[in-house]
């Protein structure tokens, strides 16, 4: 889609920031409400909107919420208001045009990581890998997966690799050693193995 500009008088979260308030239209994601002058360019504004988050997570295996909104906020060249950016997401998300996946912290929380769609084959790929890796090896560092994965580092690469073993570590296929190295759960194996035999 070609973006054309976005004029934010006749587009906002609050109905009086709209030249037009009182002829507004109202479109509300996931409890924010969205306000135009016509219907019309109300949805070119979300599909544009969509189209720049997109486009920014697309390049990138995974990414956290607060780096992709920052990558859109220097494609658009202007402050993206959060309420916006998080209401258009969750479409995003409710579409299946992105997912997520859900990452163990070291500290034992749930942090999701996204990925666009066209990027899920190769995030499953990455993590059987990672998986098969670790359970052959019983230690796996990030750079050892980033070697793997991106032959070519670059910005957001580490991250990526990291991710992944967040998400093996919330599977219950990897545990913390430290925040740069993971471990196979060899007493989980072990347990499994007993249980069956």
């Amino acid at each position: 889609m070609k973006r054309r500009g976005i004029d934010f008088s006749k587009f906002s979260t609050r109905r009086s920031d709209v030249d037009c308030h009182r002829d507004a239209v109202c479109l509300s994601l996931g409890g924010v409400n969205l306000y135009a002058c016509d219907a019309e360019y109300l949805d070119y504004v979300v599909e544009a909107k969509s189209a720049v988050i997109e486009d920014s997570l697309l390049p990138h295996l995974t990414m956290l919420r607060n780096p992709l909104a920052k990558l859109v906020r220097e494609e658009v060249k202007h402050p993206v208001e959060r309420r916006l950016f998080t209401a258009i997401l969750g479409r995003l998300l409710r579409l299946g045009r992105i997912t997520c996946f859900p990452c163990l912290t070291i500290n034992g929380k749930v942090l999701r990581t996204l990925v666009h769609r066209d990027q899920i084959g190769t995030f499953q790929e990455q993590l059987e890998w990672t998986v098969g890796a670790l359970r052959e090896n019983g230690v796996l560092a990030v750079r050892t997966v980033e070697r793997h994965c991106f032959p070519e580092p670059k910005w957001g690469t580490w991250v990526s690799s990291s991710n992944l073993l967040a998400h093996a570590a919330y599977k219950g296929y990897a545990v913390y050693a430290d925040k740069d190295r993971f471990t196979w759960p060899g007493e989980i194996e072990n347990a499994v193995r007993s249980a069956i035999d």
